[in-house]
């Protein structure tokens, strides 16, 4: 069941309109985890927005979120916070829907939209 609902996550941010990449492999990671950077922000940035809409999201791992800095997990398998992408772990449970999965994506293009517009205003 997971792992149906990790796969049918990535199918709809694959037709999303958002600028991510996906952090590990979707065979070699947890089956309720997904680790994905979000071109344009912070991993703080989107947990702030995404708490706002009702969505609690991390940056890291649970046992290193009182860590200052770059993921060590992220950075040993090449991605650096310097390549401008925000990561986010989001977890899905045995209760997630494809209703729940399709409203996070809606609340991340929402907040990626408001992002760009605040960027365009800051030239």
């Amino acid at each position: 069941m997971l792992f149906r609902s990790k796969n049918s996550f990535l199918e709809k941010l694959e037709s999303s309109q958002l600028d991510y990449r996906l952090h590990g492999s979707v065979e070699q990671t947890a089956p309720h985890v997904v680790n994905i950077g979000i071109k344009g922000t912070t991993g703080e940035r989107l947990i702030i927005e995404l708490d706002a809409k009702g969505f609690a999201v991390l940056s890291r791992s649970a046992c290193s979120t009182n860590e200052a800095g770059e993921s060590h997990v992220l950075a040993s398998m090449g991605y650096h916070t310097a390549d401008g992408y925000g990561a986010i772990r989001i977890s899905t449970g045995k209760y997630t829907t494809h209703k729940h999965l399709d409203a996070i994506i809606g609340a991340l293009e929402e907040v990626m939209e408001k992002i760009h517009k605040e960027n365009e205003m800051a030239v």
